[in-house]
């Protein structure tokens, strides 16, 4: 007797259940405004880094995993013509599922990032410093 290999439907409930509530970087972080801004009042935008974290934190092992996934569905037999292929393209799935919900970490990172650097201009040029106040109205549309 063969050992059992996961069939598909449990591979697609795995990748559900990890991939639910990903994406937070897209969904609920919300962008400092475009242009220039005044110093007063403080931007509104999310400056926390806790979203972006747990996409990095799905994201990433999820690439992993469907890489080595991939690579075991169809490295060890695909030259002989039997490759486990529903393995393969599973891995491959996990992967660019893995590469999306850590692409949006990634873009999460920098969006925070960005509003950070907006308020901190705020509060300089609100203290005195000129060269702050300059940056806030040279800001791009």
């Amino acid at each position: 007797m063969s050992p059992r290999r996961p069939s598909r439907f449990v591979a697609l409930v795995g990748m559900v259940t990890l991939l639910h509530g990903t994406g937070c970087s897209w969904i609920f972080i919300q962008k400092p405004p475009p242009g220039p801004v005044e110093p007063v009042p403080p931007v509104e935008c999310t400056s926390s880094n806790e979203f972006p974290a747990v996409d990095s934190i799905v994201g990433w092992p999820l690439v992993a995993a469907g890489t080595v996934g991939a690579l075991y569905g169809f490295l060890p037999t695909a030259f002989a013509g039997d490759a486990p292929w529903p393995i393969f393209w599973g891995g491959l799935a996990a992967a660019v599922a893995g590469s999306i919900v850590a692409g949006a970490g990634l873009s999460g990172f920098k969006t925070t990032m960005e509003c950070r650097d907006l308020q901190e201009h705020q509060l300089e040029c609100v203290s005195g410093v000129e060269a702050a106040c300059l940056t806030l109205k040279e800001r791009k549309p």
